[in-house]
């Protein structure tokens, strides 16, 4: 599996093939997601310590590494 970290850390939105590569994502995600109350934009739109950020990256981390 792919980590999203890195595409996003890459991303230049001066670059329209970056540009294009987000439209495509977004084309195929479900609506839920998109929607401006989805519970990871709140969490995106937060400061980390009012969501849990490193009990959050811990248990992905965790995740990762048992793969």
């Amino acid at each position: 599996m792919i980590d999203l970290n890195h595409y996003f850390e890459q991303y230049n939105s001066d670059l329209s093939h970056h540009r294009a590569a987000i439209i495509e994502l977004m084309q195929s995600m479900p609506e839920e997601l998109l929607k401006a109350d989805a519970e990871w934009i709140t969490i995106f739109e937060s400061a980390e310590s009012e969501w849990g950020y490193n009990r959050i990256v811990s248990d992905l981390n965790s995740e990762t590494n048992k793969r």
